[in-house]
């Protein structure tokens, strides 16, 4: 049964059969911003989630199995808290970040914003804006699911491999042939194909380019994924 207010102009939230109703993360508000944000999360017919730190409501909302967004109060945003919020966002698992502030200037908004946030709210917020900015959050969260649904499905082929299938893997994906796989592993050819097989199975792979699709959708901005950060490096 639809969640929401009768109102024509705004969304309406469909219950998840799996998931239940949205779900609104807030963190850092202090007494005034959280009033507001209550006020403009529950005429939605959502109920928000509390936290006393920044910090401690990323933590809580990272990966969640369910549609939502995270609200945070810019006027209590620290650098570290920047930096945190803009790893989170980096995460395409994770939420939309809607920052909202009461005494905001350009700079600040302009920092949010490469961070990462989804949105910046700031006051005076009537009019409906931020009930706006949730409900297109919360849009985007059901937009990105289907591609955080595929992306976790990979993560449980990738465990699926033993350190060497992942191993040979990362250098597959690279481009090295099974010859240079094995020159620079010191084993054979035929132990390379090998691996290769088992992991294209494991991976349910019908051939290399769905293994590099699915390895891009970890590091598309490199241009081809580390299965195992740290350990390997293209040359």
């Amino acid at each position: 049964m639809p969640i929401g207010m009768s109102n024509p102009n705004r969304m309406v939230f469909e219950t998840d059969d799996l998931n239940g109703r949205p779900i609104v993360f807030v963190g850092g508000c202090r007494e005034k911003a959280r009033r507001m944000v209550l006020a403009a999360i529950e005429s939605l017919g959502l109920f928000p989630q509390f936290f006393e730190s920044i910090q401690e409501c990323l933590l809580a909302s990272a990966r969640p199995s369910g549609i939502g967004c995270t609200v945070l109060d810019g006027d209590t945003l620290e650098d570290g808290d920047l930096q945190i919020m803009y790893h989170f966002a980096s995460d395409a698992f994770n939420i939309p970040v809607v920052v909202v502030a009461t005494q905001a200037d350009l700079q600040a908004a302009t920092a949010v914003m490469k961070a990462g946030a989804f949105d910046f709210v700031n006051e005076p917020w009537g009019d409906g804006v931020l009930q706006r900015s949730v409900e297109q959050a919360i849009a985007e969260d059901r937009r990105r699911r289907p591609r955080r649904q595929q992306r976790t499905a990979i993560q449980r082929r990738l465990a699926r491999l033993t350190p060497r299938e992942r191993e040979v893997m990362d250098l597959v994906v690279s481009g090295k042939t099974s010859k240079e796989i094995a020159f620079r592993l010191g084993v054979s050819a035929r132990t390379i194909d090998v691996h290769r097989e088992r992991i294209m199975l494991k991976m349910e792979a019908d051939g290399i380019v769905a293994l590099v699709r699915m390895a891009l959708m970890f590091r598309p901005d490199s241009g081809w994924p580390s299965l195992l950060p740290g350990r390997l490096h293209r040359q």
